[in-house]
This record gives structure tokens, sequence and C-alpha cells, in this order.
């Protein structure tokens, strides 16, 4: 089972020796699950050989336990240096904000999923779109991921278009018609 480390503490991450320390991360909610977003701090080479062996396809494991094996998404992945021979590496899927929504503050989540959502041809009223996120989640379009770090996110499997504007007729804007 994954970790739900939501109180901004530091974890360590391994891979083939290499040790970095994590302030935040976003994941597939499964056993082995795959890494969306990820920022890691060490040496320079600590870094780029962290990322590069997730991006080989090695499994990188957390202090606490869970284990992230990479999928077949597009990568991205960047360091810079930070001073005093540190650096800070970043990695992220090419589906960020688009297949994968992600936010640091409850105020953030709207918008970052209207943003994801407006470039779908799902037409969406902006005072429903909390009644739509729900809707989506209970008919698994869209999925929570797990984090650490203060950070939160879905992965969206969108799909046909036209079944989730179906979706929505029936289920939000026809209960609204039936109860006017």
């Amino acid at each position: 089972m994954m970790s739900n480390n939501k109180n901004g503490e530091i974890i360590e991450l391994s891979c083939r020796g290499i040790v970095c320390k994590s302030d935040f991360g976003l994941y597939e909610k499964r056993e082995n699950g795959s890494l969306y977003l990820l920022s890691i701090y060490g040496a320079p080479q600590q870094t780029k050989a962290m990322l590069s062996a997730y991006a080989s396809y090695k499994t990188i494991t957390a202090n606490t336990g869970d284990v992230f094996c990479r999928s077949h998404n597009p990568l991205r992945f960047k360091t810079y240096p930070i001073g005093y021979g540190k650096s800070h590496g970043f990695l992220h899927v090419d589906e960020l904000g688009k297949k994968v929504v992600a936010w640091f503050t409850p105020e953030e989540k709207i918008s970052r999923f209207a943003a994801a959502i407006s470039k779908r041809k799902i037409p969406y009223e902006l005072r429903l779109l909390p009644e739509i996120i729900n809707l989506l989640l209970d008919n698994e379009i869209i999925e929570e991921l797990g984090s650490w770090g203060g950070i939160d996110g879905y992965l969206c499997n969108w799909g046909n278009d036209d079944y989730i504007c179906d979706l929505i007729c029936s289920e939000i804007l026809g209960r609204k018609r039936l109860a006017a």
C-alpha cells in the first residue's frame, strides 16, 4: 500500500546506490506505480544519475517502502545548480496539464482542472466543475494520484469526449432540470 505523506516532510529516494532527498512527488496509487512529477535534491551527479536511471526504466525506492516504476509515458527532466555543490532535479511527464492535473493548494484545484478540461471538446460551466469532478471520479474517468510534500493531482483517462458530455448532461444537468 502506498503511503501519503502530506505534511511536507522530506523523504529519501534511492536507486542503484544513489540517494537523493525529495520535497514532493506525484504518483499512481498502485503497487509499483509510475511517477508523474518529482522534485529531488543532491549533488549534481546524484540528481542527474537518479533521473537518468528512472528514465531508463530502473525502479526508485522511497524510505517509506514505496517502489516506483517508469511507465511508457514520455518524460522530461532537468537539473539546476543551486549553489554549494548542490543541484535540484525536476522530472515530469509530457501530459502534465492535459492528462495529469496537479496543484499545491486547494484554491488551485478548480483552476488547474478547468485548464485541463478546456483542452478537450467538453463544454462546462465553472460553477458546476466540482460536481463534474465528482462525477468523473465516480465513473473512473479521472483517478486521484498519490503524493507527498503537499501536492495533489488527478490522472485523467479522458477517452471519448462525447461519452463524457452525455454523462454530464444526463447526471448533472438532467438532475438540475428535474429539480426546477
